[in-house]
Formats: structure tokens, C-alpha cells, sequence
């Protein structure tokens, strides 16, 4: 039998976000100062079908896709093909949003003809050895630690159903 859980659809920011974790996330890149466009135009895959991805962050030339956290093989494979192409036929990078956001190390991931060319583990700040893990931040500011901590909080309490959004 399968119980999957149904989203709920969630407004932020005069965006109608068809997930909470979607709005979170939104909700983390406005606490960070890190422009977003919230499904900004879809793409023929050919025979992967359709795609719209969740972000783009223009300023970095990078997607994002939000996906739960542990999702199942087939899906992490199914967004590789799906981050591969897209990243391919735009020029631009691919970085998949897995769970809540926190303070951890996240993959960003650049194709030329679906095959990967180069990856990094990112995060959102810089360390405490001074080294800075390039992110999206290329851009903009880089953020310190505490910054990313607010922004993590921020995102977790956000209380969308009563319209009380930090």
C-alpha cells in the first residue's frame, strides 16, 4: 500500500510554492540575500519529458530542485538525467536541495552533453579555515556562519498558514 504524503501548497514572498519545503528554501535564500526566480520557465527534455526546476538563481547561472530528504534511487537517478540535460542545454550549473535547509554540503554539479564535467560540495558560508566553497555566492557576499544559522532558522519556523513569515 502506498501512503504518500500529499504537499501543501504554500504562498511566500507573492509566490504560490507547490510545497512547504519549496517556501522554506525560499525562505533560507531571502535571509541570505541570494536572488531566486521561483519556477521560471520550463524545458523539453525530448525523452525525458518535461521539466520545470524550482529555482534559478541568475546572478550564479545555477538551477535548484528541492526534493525531500532520502529520496528513493530512482528519483535521485531521475533528476541526474533530468539536472544533466537541462544544465547541458543552458549552459548553466545544477544544484539539487535535498531535505530542510541546513548547514551542510550541498552538490553542485556542471554537464556538457549530459555528461558531468564538474562537481563541487558547497555550502552557504565561509568555513572557520577562511576558505570559502564557492556555493552560488560567487556573486554576492559571502556569508558567515551565524548568517547561514539565522537563515536556517528562519526557514524552519516560518509559520506560512498564518501568514507570520519571518
Amino acid at each position: 500500500m502506498n501512503h504518500q504524503i500529499k504537499p501543501i501548497e504554500t504562498h511566500y514572498n507573492g509566490h504560490r510554492f507547490r510545497s512547504r519545503l519549496e517556501a522554506r528554501w525560499a525562505v533560507f535564500f531571502d535571509s541570505l540575500g541570494i536572488e531566486w526566480e521561483y519556477e521560471r520557465e520550463g524545458y523539453d527534455l525530448g525523452s525525458l519529458g518535461y521539466y520545470l526546476p524550482d529555482f534559478w538563481f541568475p546572478k550564479q547561472n545555477v538551477w535548484g530542485e528541492v526534493k525531500h530528504a532520502h529520496i528513493s534511487i530512482e528519483e535521485r537517478i531521475n533528476v541526474g538525467l533530468k539536472a544533466g540535460a537541462l544544465s547541458s542545454m543552458t549552459d548553466a550549473g545544477f544544484i539539487l536541495l535535498e531535505g530542510i535547509p541546513d548547514d551542510k554540503p550541498y552538490q553542485l554539479c556542471y554537464f556538457d552533453e549530459n555528461e558531468m564535467i564538474h562537481s563541487e560540495s558547497i555550502c552557504f558560508h565561509v568555513h572557520s579555515t577562511g576558505q570559502f566553497y564557492s556555493l552560488m555566492l560567487g556573486n554576492i557576499e559571502c556569508k558567515h556562519w551565524s548568517d547561514v544559522e539565522t537563515a536556517v532558522i528562519s526557514a524552519r519556523s516560518a509559520r506560512f498558514e498564518h501568514g507570520e513569515v519571518p
